[in-house]
């Protein structure tokens, strides 16, 4: 199956395409690190279907990097203060560190982006004078990272945590060293809890791990040990509101999480002090989520993003400060056109809703990117479209 497919019949989660991939692609990388040389190539044409997006900032300058599907490479771009683009870069190009690649991460603290590959994890050390990346080290961890799905870090960034495919249901639990390179790994299954994990969210006010299961409608709670293992995972169905949920956001300020679900619901879920659900309950906020496949927070906790790739929208929730989403509203705008990923940053004194399209920067979908800017009232008001 293509991607093309699955895009057409809204299943858009990267957990079934680049299973598919794994399948279809017959290399392998070996159980040790492979580095390979970066030379960005400084170019106009900057996106070729960016299907993740990751910010970060470092001496005062913010860069955006967007992993393209359809070449193998990362963008990264220098934020202006008008949250435009410039100083664009493309990394990867002829170079066998990225391959089948399906996301990307900065890890802020060692500057150093993480590029999942079909079978491997590239770590790329990020030259902080302009924001490209320099050379990177591939692992799959000795055999422990198999078809990762997506990654977290943690805010100190020595702990990495992914979510490996192949129906393994497991985690790879990895130790980040001072140059940002993935070094020991462990494996974990969540002492059985894990059912086909797709995704996974740290909660590092309570020192707990989120693994949403595509099966069985549950999310795994893994509490964190100091050691950055887990400890005893539990399941939770969320009072019976889960429905193969996808993505999950927390409001540690008011002890709430959102949880998009497959049938176009969210659950909106009260946290104990432990961080564990202590009650939920299912809204579709009268039909203003279509097929969510991420959601934003505003850095006040005031309101929620859920990107509906089903109709290319946004809905926009206000938040109580209770922790309840309030009245939603869907905006609508020329620049999404296949909507797929979508990040939320401050960018000098304002804040911004960066988005990518599949299949943008092509002949096909020749608007690649979205940068948004918010009213006062942070609501979404004017977008900017990138070719």
């Amino acid at each position: 199956m293509r991607i093309e497919d699955i895009m057409n019949n809204g299943k858009i989660k990267q957990a079934v395409y680049f299973l598919i991939q794994a399948i279809l692609i017959s290399s392998c990388s070996s159980g040790g690190n492979n580095s390979s040389s970066m030379q960005p190539i400084l170019n106009i044409d900057k996106f070729d279907s960016p299907i993740a997006i990751s910010v970060a900032g470092f001496n005062d300058k913010s860069y955006i990097y967007l992993a393209n599907v359809n070449d193998d490479t990362v963008t990264s771009c220098l934020l202006q203060d008008d949250g435009l683009f410039s100083n664009c870069f493309i990394n990867g190009e002829d170079n066998d560190a990225f391959s089948y690649i399906s996301g990307v991460t900065v890890n802020s603290q060692n500057a150093t982006a993480y590029v999942l590959n079909s079978d491997s994890i590239a770590a790329c050390p990020i030259d902080v004078t302009n924001g490209t990346l320099k050379e990177c080290t591939t692992t799959n961890g000795k055999g422990t990272i198999v078809d990762p799905l997506s990654i977290a870090v943690n805010n100190a960034g020595t702990m990495a945590y992914i979510v490996n495919g192949n129906d393994s249901n497991t985690i790879a639990i990895c130790q980040i060293n001072s140059s940002g390179t993935i070094t020991d790994c462990s494996i974990t299954t969540g002492n059985g809890m894990f059912n086909y994990p797709s995704n996974i969210q740290l909660n590092s006010a309570m020192k707990v791990a989120y693994v949403l299961n595509g099966a069985g409608n549950t999310i795994s709670i893994c509490p964190l040990n100091n050691n950055g293992a887990f400890d005893t995972c539990v399941n939770s169905n969320g009072n019976g509101t889960f429905n193969a949920p996808g993505y999950i956001a927390v409001n540690t300020k008011a002890s709430y999480a959102y949880i998009s679900n497959e049938d176009s619901t969210v659950s909106e879920c009260h946290l104990s002090p432990t961080g564990t659900f202590d009650s939920c309950q299912k809204t579709s906020k009268d039909g203003s989520f279509n097929v969510v496949n991420a959601i934003q927070l505003n850095s006040h906790n005031t309101y929620a993003y859920f990107l509906n790739s089903g109709d290319s929208t946004i809905a926009q929730c206000s938040i109580l400060s209770s922790g309840e989403l309030e009245s939603c509203t869907v905006f609508e705008n020329s620049a999404y056109n296949g909507i797929v990923s979508m990040v939320y940053a401050n960018i000098g004194s304002f804040d911004f809703l960066y988005t990518s399209n599949y299949q943008g920067g092509t002949d096909t979908n020749k608007v690649a990117m979205g940068i948004c800017k918010f009213n006062s009232d942070m609501k979404l008001n004017e977008c900017t479209g990138v070719e």
